[in-house]
């Protein structure tokens, strides 16, 4: 993080909101499994690395730096789900990458995917005093996000975001509703 000038605290932001997105999900799905939570954090502090290549594809940057990088603590397998999850941080999701990671099993890594992601929207404003407070049900692989009244219209950039979010995952058969 230091090395590419990560903004230490938006990433931390976006890291908590995703270890909070997940554990609400409890019990309906079961991430505690194979590290997966420690992971997920992991991929949050670092999803931005590649920033310091250029903002168009940062994901596609970060995901290289990562997958190139000696990350002392981290199996081969750990290291390819995150830097799978850091691909899949925004823009399209590469399900391709997901399928490929072998330390647990696809749907596991889709579904943390997609916290992440979800997390990253929520903290675009890159500020605590703007993250709402979201409560997320999910029911199958369905995930409904439940926000303050009047955010989503309070917070039109985040609106639109999160709506081409529930498109991109509706392509790939998730359903993400908003409320």
């Amino acid at each position: 993080m230091t090395r590419y000038h990560v903004d230490k605290e938006h990433a931390k932001r976006v890291a908590e909101l995703s270890i909070n997105l997940a554990k609400q999900t409890e019990p309906s799905w079961d991430l505690q499994q194979f590290e997966a939570l420690d992971i997920l954090r992991a991929a949050a502090m670092v999803h931005e690395v590649g920033l310091q290549v250029a903002y168009k594809g940062q994901q596609l940057h970060s995901s290289y730096i990562l997958a190139n990088t000696n990350l002392l603590g981290f199996t081969e397998a750990q290291k390819k789900l995150l830097t799978s999850l850091v691909l899949n941080h925004r823009e399209d999701i590469d399900k391709d990458s997901l399928y490929k990671q072998s330390s647990t099993s696809v749907l596991l890594a889709c579904r943390l995917a997609r916290i992440l992601r979800l997390a990253v929207i929520l903290a675009l404003r890159r500020a605590d005093e703007v993250l709402p407070a979201v409560e997320i049900v999910v029911t199958n692989e369905d995930i409904a996000l439940k926000l303050p009244k009047n955010w989503l219209d309070n917070n039109p950039l985040s609106k639109a975001e999160l709506n081409q979010e529930a498109g991109s995952q509706a392509e790939l058969g998730w359903k993400l509703f908003l409320d």
